[in-house]
Parts: structure tokens; C-alpha cells; sequence
């Protein structure tokens, strides 16, 4: 079978387990600072977490294969979420990063989703925002391509050499 076919009903649990937690997080910052999101850019913002969930998704299937190559798979996450959270806009403007690592930025998954995020609750139409959206879910096929590949290729090499692990 193919290394999609394997990734993806483990992937759509996890896209859904993240949906029903950021609504669950933004109904508790409705109650406690008082995030008011019109009733009228919820499809949109529901657009958004769907594309942002798939490209953090194929994210993760290249994390995966990198954990089947070392030993140390914490190194692995840990690089990856300090990244994800550094570099992506989520804690703070990627204009506020040093100007050699921005790039880096608009190349994690998340960004132009955050970004999009933040432009919605600011006012912007969801027609202003295709450009961002479509720009990640692009970055989320490049990433899923990528992925299942190495995903193929490493359980081709390990059913060569019959072992599970690949380190």
C-alpha cells in the first residue's frame, strides 16, 4: 500500500481532533478577553483552519519520516515546533525575526494561514485573503508530495533490508 494511504486516516483524525480544539480554545477566549470573531467570517475562518490543518499535516509527514532516521526523535519535534513557533508568525510578526531567517518563514507551513487569520478578525474580506490561502495550501501539496515519496522510499529500503526501523 502506499504511504499515503497509511498517513491518511491517522492525518484526518488529527485534522479533526485540531478543529474541534482551536473552536474549543476560541469560545474560552470569547468568554475570558472577549475574542469576537462576526458571525458572518466564520465559514471563512473555518476555510482557513481547514487549509492550515493540511499543510501542518503533510508538515508532519516529513517529521515522521525524519523520526524513522534517527534515534533521537525529540531533537526532531522539538527543532520542528520551536520552529513552527518561531518562525511562522504565531508568537510574534515575522518582521520582528532577523531579516536572513524571514524567508525561512514564509517557507514553514502556517504563516500565510496565521496571517490570514489575522487579517479576517482585523476586517478583511475573504476575497482579499485567496492569495495567502492559496499560496499554503500550494506550500501543503509541495510538502505532501514530498512526504509520500520519502514515506515510499524509506518503506521500499526497509522491506529491501527487512528491518523496521531505518537507523
Amino acid at each position: 500500500s502506499s504511504g499515503f494511504g497509511i498517513f491518511l486516516p491517522i492525518a484526518i483524525l488529527h485534522i479533526f481532533d485540531g478543529l474541534v480544539t482551536v473552536l474549543f480554545v476560541l469560545m474560552i477566549g470569547a468568554l475570558i478577553f472577549g475574542f469576537n470573531l462576526p458571525f458572518s467570517s466564520w465559514p471563512a475562518f473555518l476555510l482557513i483552519l481547514l487549509v492550515a490543518s493540511f499543510s501542518a499535516m503533510a508538515f508532519g509527514l516529513i517529521i515522521s519520516c525524519l523520526g524513522l532516521l534517527t534515534r533521537d526523535l525529540n531533537l526532531v519535534l522539538n527543532v520542528a515546533s520551536m520552529a513552527m513557533l518561531g518562525l511562522t508568525g504565531a508568537n510574534f510578526p515575522l518582521e520582528r525575526i532577523p531579516v536572513w531567517l524571514q524567508p525561512v518563514g514564509q517557507l514553514m507551513p502556517l504563516t500565510r494561514s496565521i496571517e490570514a487569520s489575522r487579517s479576517l478578525y482585523a476586517g478583511m474580506p475573504l476575497s482579499d485573503l485567496s492569495g495567502m490561502l492559496i499560496g499554503e495550501l500550494i506550500l501543503g501539496i509541495v510538502l505532501m508530495a514530498f512526504g509520500v515519496l520519502i514515506f515510499n522510499v524509506m518503506t521500499r529500503v526497509a522491506v529491501r533490508l527487512g528491518v523496521l526501523e531505518m537507523f
